[in-house]
């Protein structure tokens, strides 16, 4: 015969499977929040060891994915500076070949 669960039972089974949720959910929102302030992906992750072209700084590679008016990064539409995917912005090569020798 199955044993019927009661209240309390289920409360914990609800409140665990709502902790995990909100730890995966967390963990990954910070994880992606990481790559957009370093303008990468999640296959450029591993392979740019320290060196990363396309990283303009935290505040224009979060521009340049969400925009500039903040009102609307939370909305889902394009940003008034959206990427084509065929040019991105580079960082100056020289200025970091530069300060990485000093």
């Amino acid at each position: 015969m199955m044993k019927r669960y009661q209240k309390d039972d289920l409360i914990m089974m609800v409140f665990t499977m709502t902790g995990v949720f909100s730890l995966f959910t967390t963990s990954l929102s910070g994880f992606h929040l990481y790559l957009i302030l370093q303008n990468k992906s999640t296959v450029e992750c591993d392979t740019l060891d320290n060196y990363n072209p396309f990283n303009v700084g935290s505040k224009d590679n979060w521009e340049q994915i969400f925009g500039t008016k903040k009102w609307k990064w939370f909305l889902p539409i394009e940003s008034e500076n959206a990427i084509t995917g065929l040019e991105y912005p580079e960082k100056n090569h020289n200025a970091q070949m530069i300060n990485s020798l000093i």
